[in-house]
């Protein structure tokens, strides 16, 4: 399993350059299944977000859509070194807190 970045996901739905080719080859290869792909929560409601704000909340919805259908959601991070993911959108979590909630 591999975990997108926003910035991958941005650069295909986006198409910017020069980094749209390679980014979108990543995802044709989660889309032939040679791999799994994952994204974070925070990345999910990113791509929500700046859809619906720079076209309209339906073309919204079909991003989320397709995210949802192609790739897994992260909800968090579990670490031993929750200290090198404090500036992280994604929860970190020791073991322990993990197997607490």
């Amino acid at each position: 399993m591999i975990m997108l970045d926003l910035n991958v996901l941005l650069d295909v739905l986006q198409k910017r350059e020069p980094h749209y080719r390679v980014s979108a080859a990543v995802l044709e290869k989660l889309l032939r299944g040679d791999e799994v792909g994952a994204l974070s929560a925070h990345a999910a409601t990113t791509v929500y977000y700046l859809v619906a704000r720079y076209a309209d909340r339906a073309a919204a919805d079909r991003a989320m859509s397709w995210l949802l259908k192609h790739l897994h959601v992260c909800a968090c991070i579990v670490t031993r070194n929750v200290k090198d993911f404090t500036a992280s959108p994604v929860p970190a979590l020791t073991p322990q807190e993990y197997l607490l909630r």
